[in-house]
């Protein structure tokens, strides 16, 4: 899951995980987290930063133990959003890490050989696989010191090659640990750029986009120019390291980009750009933009607060809920 995200856009589509959402709606469903919502994943993450640096104090496997169940909780939290229900394929880590800390005791710092684990729970977990290839077995080559597939007739190419799971490849408990500590940067990433985004987008939306008489795809794109070349607005507006405490909305993203035809599901074939990014900011952004370019704009809810998407130029007052 470290690896980075990877998304498709093509007209007023963004495809995520084989699966189609219009232009705006991802960013639609983050608008709506509430700063009560925020505070508590904030607050759990804290837990989780606390609890990691008392294990690399003292090593206490407890201390990984409880460590598990927070960070499983956060993930817990936040799959009830659609970007992360299409980018969270981890569920597997937390349970071989509770497998880890409750049934096995620690290995040494130096690598040592499977010989060494226990032989029940390492026969179980040998046989983990993902999902696209379930009937493919591994078997452990004492010459070569690793797991590796049973050949076939139709062998995959090395760079097709299963990753190793994260406790049964060859390596001790420090290499263990330190591939977990980078799971948790990567969950502290994604909340450092839902902050930035949410609050210079909010900004955005209500100091400009709200303040246009005609609302088009040029005069979105004139209001978005003003707010990234204005030095006054841009300090006001967009979340910055000086204002917001180290959080930052960034200008630019690294992709990686690349048009490939692609066929899309449900909606035949077409020619799509494809995005490769580490940076959640990077999709939601990808995301806002397509619907701006689009004609597709965001209002408030003049009753209930929330924000919602106009797929049409028209300044509406109300969501399409409960409200009048």
């Amino acid at each position: 899951m470290t690896g980075g995200i990877v998304f498709y856009t093509h007209d007023k589509y963004i495809e995520l995980n084989k699966k189609l959402f219009l232009a705006g709606e991802l960013t639609e469903d983050f608008l709506n987290l509430s700063p009560d919502e925020y505070h508590a994943l904030r607050k759990r993450m804290a837990g989780v930063e606390v609890l990691a640096l008392l294990y690399e104090k003292h090593h206490r496997r407890e201390t990984w133990w409880k460590l598990n169940n927070e960070l499983k909780e956060l993930r817990a939290a936040l799959m009830r959003y659609q970007v992360f229900q299409n980018i969270l394929g981890d569920a597997w880590l937390f349970e071989e890490t509770r497998m880890l800390t409750e049934q096995m005791s620690f290995f040494p710092d130096e690598e040592i050989l499977p010989e060494e684990y226990d032989q029940e729970l390492l026969m179980e977990l040998s046989t983990r696989f993902r999902e696209d290839d379930e009937e493919e077995e591994m078997y452990y080559d004492s010459e070569l010191g690793e797991f590796v597939k049973e050949e076939t007739e139709e062998q995959a190419p090395p760079d097709e090659a299963l990753p190793m799971p994260l406790l049964v490849y060859h390596g001790g408990r420090d290499l263990k640990w330190r591939w977990y500590r980078q799971v948790i940067d990567y969950y502290q990433s994604f909340l450092h750029d839902i902050s930035a985004f949410n609050q210079t987008i909010h900004n955005f939306i209500n100091f400009l986009m709200s303040k246009l008489t005609v609302n088009s795809p040029e005069n979105y794109a004139a209001a978005l120019y003003d707010l990234y070349n204005d030095g006054r607005l841009y300090e006001k507006l967009v979340v910055n390291p000086v204002t917001y405490n180290d959080q930052s909305y960034s200008k630019y993203d690294n992709y990686k980009l690349s048009y490939v035809p692609r066929e899309l599901p449900g909606k035949g074939f077409a020619i799509c750009l494809e995005h490769a990014t580490k940076s959640l900011q990077g999709l939601l952004k990808a995301d806002f933009m397509l619907a701006l370019q689009n004609g597709f704009h965001f209002q408030r809810c003049a009753v209930c607060g929330k924000y919602f998407l106009v797929k049409s130029g028209a300044h509406a007052l109300y969501c399409e809920g409960t409200c009048p």
